[in-house]
């Protein structure tokens, strides 16, 4: 499920050659998770699909706390003011999360259901619209519908279209990274430049993919099967950073380059 650039920071703290390790600390709670977002302060939130439920969990902490109710949260995005954005899956719904506590309904658009979430380093949002085929930009100090700024042309395998975009991510540049997943056809990553009016492949051939990220120096990460699978800057030869998991359905990077993983059908979150 979705999500967002992994650093809105000038200065990259992951390393190019970075590596990870499958020993984790393994944190189960929730029903049935969705996707985790890492804040600049460390701070993770954590969407519960089944459960309703959004968590907000402090770097080190042992205990969640739930801060928000949403309809079948899918993904999950803060601001750098420290505001919350949650996708409801079933609904084509933001909500907001104010600092002060208040939960409101940030944009509401014609469709099905959001999906998946992404915030620039200017604090825009962006929201996959799978049924629309889709993807909105709208500013998070405005409410509004927002403007389409990938897709939007029906559903097919066109560069100007996308098929059930779920997962989004955002880089440094205003680049998009789309998980076009449309189970009978398109099985794709499109990187669309900001501004464009097409995108381009990148990435095919997977199989059953369930998320897509990007950190601050453009690799990429995807979850597939049980693996995490990393891929340098626009190539299409990915290797699998972490394996072994069951089903992993979403990744963050803290500002220590631990990577967070959601592993849905086991309800926990690893951290490695």
């Amino acid at each position: 499920m979705g999500d967002c650039s992994v650093s809105n920071t000038s200065a990259c703290s992951v390393p190019t050659t970075a590596t990870w390790n499958n020993t984790a600390r393994t944190i189960p709670f929730g029903n049935f998770l969705a996707t985790v977002f890492i804040d600049s302060s460390d701070t993770a939130y954590i969407t519960d699909f089944s459960g309703n439920q959004v968590f907000k969990f402090l770097k080190h902490a042992t205990n969640a706390t739930i801060i928000a109710n949403a309809t079948e949260p899918t993904d999950v995005v803060v601001d750098t003011s420290g505001n919350v954005y949650i996708a409801q899956g079933s609904l084509p719904q933001i909500l907001k999360l104010w600092t002060n506590g208040t939960l409101s309904i940030f944009t509401s658009v014609s469709g099905s259901g959001s999906y998946g979430l992404a915030i620039d380093s200017g604090n825009n949002i962006y929201m996959s619209d799978y049924d629309a085929n889709r993807v909105l930009k709208l500013s998070s100090t405005e409410s509004g519908n927002g403007a389409v700024v990938a897709g939007g042309n029906g559903a097919g395998d066109s560069s100007n279209q996308l098929n059930f975009p779920i997962n989004i991510a955002v880089d440094s540049s205003g680049s998009l990274y789309i998980l076009d997943k449309d189970f009978s056809g398109n099985q794709r990553v499109q990187k669309w430049l900001a501004g464009a009016t097409t995108g381009t492949t990148l990435i095919t051939g997977l199989t059953l993919p369930q998320s897509l990220k990007v950190d601050c120096n453009n690799y990429l990460y995807i979850t597939v099967g049980s693996n995490v699978l990393r891929f340098p800057p626009d190539s299409t030869n990915g290797i699998a950073v972490i394996s072994g998991l069951n089903t992993p359905t979403s990744i963050s990077l803290d500002s220590e380059v631990n990577m967070y993983v959601v592993d849905t059908y086991l309800s926990i979150f690893n951290v490695l």
